[in-house]
């Protein structure tokens, strides 16, 4: 109805991601980008966009973009930091996790992406100390079991992992949505239960 409308080129994107449709899903961000150059937010979807496609040095340098449109925008700083953990730049993840906590109030989310890459590294006993975080946490709000399950998934702790990611079918978690394409899940793929759990989902294989 409105070829020029930004936020719903910035959106669909997020659709089309989820459903394995990256090359789409790029070119829709790319086009909301063009609209309004100027907006962080269009640029921050590229960037999600990117990562998600797992084009992880062009995601960092549209977040390093998005950033100087808005040195203040949050959620650049936990994709920079999820990129950053995936290609095995751990300590430049932790310092990116620690700014996007320092402005959420410890996000429950952005404190597993941090337990997530400690564990990666190799930092067991401070994984472990985020898990205790978040049980503490739950006591008085609420948590969502995709947290537990992706710190569980940095460990390697797959029977755990799955029992979380079953919990977090339950809640109905949003970001269930991505768990076909995003790297962060990359460690269970070769278990039989991820194809399960992904119909389970009700996701397309």
């Amino acid at each position: 109805m409105n070829p020029t409308y930004v936020s719903g080129h910035a959106f669909y994107p997020l659709y089309l991601s989820s459903r394995g449709r990256s090359e789409e899903s790029l070119a829709v961000a790319k086009y909301a980008l063009e609209l309004d150059p100027a907006a962080a937010a269009a640029s921050h979807v590229l960037a999600v966009q990117l990562y998600l496609a797992r084009f992880f040095d062009q995601s960092v340098q549209q977040c390093q973009q998005t950033l100087e449109l808005d040195p203040n925008y949050e959620p650049a700083y936990a994709i920079l930091g999820q990129v950053y953990a995936l290609t095995g730049k751990y300590e430049e993840a932790a310092v990116e996790f620690e700014k996007s906590l320092a402005v959420t109030q410890r996000s429950s989310w952005v404190l597993a992406l941090l337990g997530y890459s400690r564990a990666r590294s190799g930092s067991r006993s401070q994984a472990m100390d985020i898990i205790e975080e978040l049980r503490t946490t739950s006591q008085r709000s609420f948590v969502p079991a995709l947290c537990f399950a992706l710190v569980y998934t940095g460990l390697d702790e797959v029977d755990q992992a799955f029992t979380w990611l079953k919990n977090a079918c339950d809640e109905r978690h949003n970001r269930l949505a991505y768990v076909k394409v995003e790297a962060l899940w990359d460690p269970l793929r070769p278990d039989p239960r991820f194809a399960d759990l992904l119909r389970e989902f009700g996701i397309q294989e």
